[in-house]
């Protein structure tokens, strides 16, 4: 997360890094961003910005955070309007993403966000302590093996359905038949 002399800069400066850095995921994966073309748009130094932030994860995380109380947000009221069934819940969430969710201004970082993301930027978009706020939510009329394992599989499903859906690759039903295979097996 940024330093406290990230928070000393003054409004405008510590905005101008933001927007620029805003721009520079919008326009490439993260992998492929850039800290010369960011400094030099928001016109500071390289060291300018090392005192800012450690590197260009430590960035991403702090551009993220943002999104990810959202998405802490939206996966909460999902199991509260939907009585905690894994299934409603799953489905809501995905509607909201696709119609939604992505219509935020900055579609596009979050578009190379989840297009280009692997093992290294998951854990940057992965509900952070959500587990324990919403398991006294989730329905346990079926008995689970471990309710954190399914929800971690559940997540996973969703940002890979996503995924494909901004690829033009998939689709709602597609994605309901993978929650029905989460849910209820691959036998009947």
């Amino acid at each position: 997360m940024p330093s406290k002399t990230f928070y000393n800069l003054n409004s405008d400066k510590r905005q101008k890094l933001i927007d620029c850095a805003m721009d520079e995921f919008c326009n490439y994966s993260l992998d492929n961003v850039s800290i010369n073309r960011i400094v030099n748009n928001a016109g500071i130094s390289r060291g300018s910005f090392y005192t800012y932030f450690n590197d260009k994860e430590d960035l991403f995380c702090y551009l993220l955070e943002s999104f990810r109380n959202r998405i802490d947000d939206l996966v909460y009221s999902g199991f509260l309007s939907n009585d905690g069934d894994i299934r409603s819940t799953f489905i809501f969430l995905y509607d909201e993403f696709i119609d939604n969710f992505f219509k935020y201004e900055y579609f596009d970082f979050f578009k190379n966000t989840f297009i280009y993301m692997n093992s290294k930027t998951e854990r940057f978009v992965k509900p952070s302590n959500l587990f324990d706020k919403i398991l006294p939510l989730i329905s346990t009329s079926v008995a689970y093996c471990d309710l954190n394992v399914v929800f971690d599989m559940f997540m996973h499903n969703l940002y890979a359905a996503v995924v494909k859906t901004l690829n033009n690759d998939f689709d709602r039903d597609m994605y309901i038949k993978t929650l029905d295979v989460l849910c209820y097996g691959i036998y009947k």
